[in-house]
């Protein structure tokens, strides 16, 4: 199989110089043979591959069994089919297959939307200060302080 750059320079030579097919397969060191044929093609025809199968596809029911349980890495699931089932296939076969099958990524996060004089009082930082103002003696009912709900005039003094 030749490339498109080769199929070009045969028709330029056949086109614009005049060439007959055993001139331009000496002028461009090919096959008398591959000259005729690429002669005879009005367009340049890339080589078809077939499909291959390849060394995971006996292992793909053990690996998605595998991410539905729990969600290895894929160095992990390469380390567990090299122990446990003799796999000789490399890694990067393995992460294209994961990326295929693995679930998508969800947030960790909860996004928390509150409208106006809705959102919850951070109880802890304030909780923090009222223990400090006890200590101290300083507060006696002020305006954050009532806020905590544990007012500094309460029995818990």
């Amino acid at each position: 199989m030749i490339e498109y750059l080769t199929y070009c320079a045969i028709h330029d030579h056949h086109t614009r110089r005049g060439l007959n097919a055993a001139q331009i397969a000496e002028a461009l060191d090919l096959d008398p043979s591959t000259v005729t044929a690429w002669l005879a093609e009005p367009r340049f025809r890339p080589r078809r591959s077939s499909p291959r199968a390849s060394k995971r596809d006996s292992h793909k029911p053990t690996i998605r069994r595998w991410l539905e349980q729990h969600r290895f890495s894929a160095q992990q699931v390469f380390q567990r089919l090299r122990e446990e089932e003799g796999n000789t296939g490399g890694i990067s076969i393995l992460k294209d297959y994961g990326r295929q099958v693995r679930p998508p990524r969800t947030s960790a996060f909860l996004t928390l939307a509150f409208g106006p004089g809705s959102a919850p009082r951070s109880i802890g930082a304030l909780g923090r200060r009222s223990r400090w103002a006890r200590r101290a003696g300083a507060c006696r009912c002020s305006s954050w302080c009532s806020a905590t709900a544990a007012c500094c005039t309460s029995s818990s003094l």
